[in-house]
Parts: C-alpha cells; structure tokens; sequence
C-alpha cells in the first residue's frame, strides 16, 4: 500500500467526509478504544461531541486533520482518496499566553488497520498542521491502562500530568494522563523553578 493522504480541509454535515468520520469513530468505540465513550456508545452521542469539535473548527477555534488510503486519482487530485483511515482534532487557542500550544483530541486509528504505523503517520500529519499553525507545544491526554504512554513515548511525548482515577467508567476507574512534546526536537524541561 502507498502512504496514506492527510487531509485537512474542513468536514461539514450531510457530507460522505462527515459519515466517514461518524463510522470510524463508532468502531474505534466498538473496538474499546480510549476516544470519549465507552463501547456501545449510541451514534447521536458520537455525533453530538463530533458537531462541537467540528462547530470549533468553523470558527477557527480548531483543526480537524484525516489520514486516508491514496487511490490512482490522489496523484492528479489531492481531495481523492479512499477509506478513512484515521482523524484527530488541534485546538488552535487565540489567547496570547497559551497561543504556542495545542491540544490535541479524539486522535483514532481504524481498528482493522492498527498495527500498519498509522498512528505515528497520523500524528506526524497533526504535528505539520500544528507547526504551519505557529505552534510550538503540542499536549495530548489519554486514558490510563491503554497502553498508549509507550506510543506516545516512542513519538517523543514526555508525561506532563497525572490524575489517578482522574476518569471514571462503568468498567471502572483509570488514570487521567497529560502529555507534552516540543515541536522543534529539544527537550521539554521546566525553565522556573
């Protein structure tokens, strides 16, 4: 398979692009991963939350960006592309203080297609996205037990917080973890003690 597309322009309702990212986002939350809802959750909740980040999107609050298979016609039309293959959400804060950051949220991979390197690829593209955006700290949280401190480690991320038992679930409760990484390759380190 050729490298996946990223693709960052918007995602609007009533759209294929919108039910594409509805689909993945229900079986990544079938497949138990760690994206805001427990296994199971109804589509209307999936959508709710999706009509938010996308709502922030459309006032230039935040950036949605999507990795997809390339098909034959990406090479003369970068807007085609095949299955979704994964999306994530940058916020894109105006306040002068915290405007060198970003967070980043909902990032999920196709379950079926896990294992392929498309997380690093889809993180990379959420990187590029967040440096053309002039930002130079990039944060994410996750869910505790998923095993994704170690990804997120080999990515370059450095544990920044931690809240034991900081999220709670039906299956019980886990860790809520923060995670920060520069953009420019130096260390991350505390620079006032």
């Amino acid at each position: 398979m050729l490298s996946p597309v990223a693709l960052s322009g918007p995602v609007e309702k009533a759209t294929p692009a919108y039910d594409e990212v509805v689909s993945l986002w229900d079986r990544v939350n079938s497949a138990g991963g760690a994206v805001g809802f427990e296994a199971g959750a109804p589509l209307d909740d999936v959508r709710a939350v999706l009509d938010v980040h996308l709502a922030a999107c459309a006032a230039g609050e935040a950036q949605v960006v999507r990795i997809a298979e390339p098909t034959a016609a990406t090479w003369s039309d970068p807007s085609a592309h095949g299955r979704l293959l994964g999306f994530g959400f940058l916020t894109l804060p105006a306040d002068s203080k915290i405007a060198h950051r970003t967070t980043l949220l909902r990032v999920m991979v196709d379950p079926d297609r896990q294992g392929h390197n498309f997380g690093r690829i889809l993180l990379a593209a959420l990187h590029v996205e967040a440096r053309e955006a002039g930002r130079e700290l990039v944060e994410i949280a996750y869910r505790g037990g998923t095993g994704l401190g170690a990804f997120y480690e080999s990515c370059g991320y450095v544990e920044t917080g931690r809240v034991p038992g900081g999220l709670r679930f039906s299956f019980g409760d886990r860790d809520d973890v923060q995670m920060t990484r520069r953009l420019d390759g130096h260390p991350l380190h505390s620079l006032v003690e």
